[in-house]
């Protein structure tokens, strides 16, 4: 996770990032499995500070472009 984190702020001009892990029905998992959302963020990006997290539909880039930025 640091490893990518790390690649999306030197590589990919993001300011940070916010890991999330929902972990019980409570918290919004629907599935009973692990998994860690790596979030990237930028200043100012209206994406709140306490987990407000509005529908938005992501990233516009290719995927593989993506990939490339992120390959370590």
């Amino acid at each position: 996770m640091k490893k990518v984190s790390n690649r999306l702020v030197d590589n990919c001009g993001y300011n940070g990032v916010d890991l999330l892990c929902a972990n019980g029905e409570a918290a919004g998992q629907s599935l009973p499995h692990f998994y860690i959302h790596i979030i990237h963020r930028r200043s100012g990006d209206g994406l709140g500070e306490q987990g407000e997290w509005p529908n938005f539909p992501g990233a516009s880039k290719n995927i593989m472009d993506v990939y490339q930025e992120l390959r370590i």
